[in-house]
């Protein structure tokens, strides 16, 4: 009677006592069973308990004849309700075949002792990846929604700490109480909407009163890619380009550059517009303080130092200007060039209108070359970036690559330019080389 008692169906003082009603007896009243507290069991989790309750009765009946029958719990006749795998399959009676004999300890009901747990779980979710792409900030919702709360998608609210080593991770704290190893089910929302994850999460509670943290995980499995996004808080780029003989021909109109030097045309960059990648200002706006280029004295080099926000593609997307009309080349025709080294970057020389007919593409690493040899020395060169790093391997059959994490761009210097480079020393074997990187 353990797992009664522990949910309150059976309190000796208050009067409950429990019988055996059957066959035998005209399913009536009056066969009671009395606790044996040298009788102990033992539940899942190793509790012991000393709630047994035993009585032997004479019966009358033919040899080998089969009696049913349950226990009840008194006063009230509440009939327990054993499982199909212990009953008559019509009946849902218990049975046995007369005989002297000792029948086995069963549980009230087929339901033995589970003592609830307390576990408090401290839930953690990283939006690091939805941050670096614009589409969470700290003004939107996050909240944890699960059967624990019925599926409220408001009630639990997740919180961050600017502070934290990790500013982008969300916590919240949650108290069940439940069996022990329960299973329960639960996902995060967004501003209302819940993760696009097929399946639900889930988690097991303790098997003991605890504590323990669920994550940190990544909302929607998504994994940040920093190589691929700003992740300084102000990455400080600088643009050049040649304007010698400059014309375009853009929306704007035919622009050629006055090639007198100084100048009176003005040179302009477009799409940086307040830090943000892609984002342009009015074509024809020269207010755009801030976006206007400086001249290289004695040279036709014109430059400009701006920043780009935490969480911007490294991927940049810009356009020159000749006295700020959209007049490099037409619409939509860019530039395109990647961000390889982080706080500071400077690109390559640009030519102005250089990209021609179709979109000026930068590819995002490669380029491997051999290009310098002194002594017992080799000089590797490459288009590098953080996330890119060297891999050599002995032989090619089968080939076993190792990756050289030094020359990783978050650890080898990326010149001007995006060239990474490093020496190697030449030997009697073969050495195999390759870039493996982000994308």
């Amino acid at each position: 009677m353990a797992e009664q008692v522990n949910l309150g169906n059976f309190d000796t003082n208050t009067g409950a006592y429990v019988e055996v009603h059957g066959f035998f007896n005209g399913w009536g009243t009056g066969d009671i069973l009395t606790n044996d507290p040298s009788i102990l069991t033992t539940n899942s989790s190793g509790v012991v308990a000393s709630n047994v309750y035993v009585n032997t009765f004479a019966i009358t009946a033919a040899t080998n004849a089969t009696d049913e029958y349950k226990y009840v719990i008194q006063p009230g006749g509440n009939y327990e309700s054993p499982s199909a795998s212990d009953t008559d399959i019509y009946s849902g009676n218990r049975f046995f075949i007369d005989a002297t004999e000792t029948l086995p300890v069963v549980a009230f009901s087929d339901k033995p002792l589970v003592l609830s747990v307390t576990n408090i779980i401290t839930f953690e979710v990283d939006m690091t990846a939805l941050i670096e792409v614009g589409s969470f900030t700290t003004n939107e919702s996050l909240t944890l929604s699960g059967d624990f709360n019925g599926w409220n998608t408001t009630a639990q609210p997740m919180t961050n700490n600017p502070a934290a080593s990790n500013p982008d991770l969300y916590s919240t704290v949650v108290t069940i109480v439940d069996v022990p190893g329960a299973e329960h089910y639960f996902k995060f929302v967004e501003n209302g909407t819940y993760e696009s994850l097929a399946n639900n999460r889930d988690l097991f509670l303790l098997q003991t009163n605890g504590s323990f943290t669920y994550g940190p995980v990544y909302f929607n499995n998504q994994l940040p890619e920093p190589f691929d996004f700003v992740y300084v808080t102000n990455e400080m780029v600088t643009f050049t380009v040649n304007m010698t003989n400059a014309t375009g021909t853009g929306a704007g109109g035919t622009e050629s550059f006055d090639n007198q030097y100084p100048s009176g045309d003005t040179v302009w960059l477009n799409g940086l517009l307040d830090g943000i990648n892609n984002n342009f200002w009015s074509w024809g706006g020269l207010g755009a303080d801030g976006y206007e280029m400086t001249q290289i004295p004695n040279t036709f080099l014109f430059t400009i130092t701006l920043p780009v926000n935490k969480g911007q593609s490294a991927d940049l997307i810009y356009k020159y200007s000749i006295n700020g009309l959209d007049d490099e080349a037409g619409f939509g025709d860019n530039h395109e060039r990647w961000i390889r080294s982080q706080p500071n970057y400077t690109m390559p020389v640009d030519t102005y209108a250089s990209q021609g007919a179709s979109t000026q593409t930068e590819i995002p690493f490669g380029n491997l070359a051999i290009t310098q040899t002194t002594n017992n020395q080799i000089q590797l060169s490459w288009l590098g970036r953080p996330g890119v790093q060297l891999q050599t391997t002995p032989t090619l059959s089968p080939a076993v690559w190792t990756s050289q994490p030094f020359t990783d761009g978050t650890n080898l210097l990326v010149a001007p330019g995006g060239t990474a480079s490093t020496n190697y020393t030449t030997g009697a074997s073969s050495l195999f080389y390759r870039l493996v990187g982000p994308q």
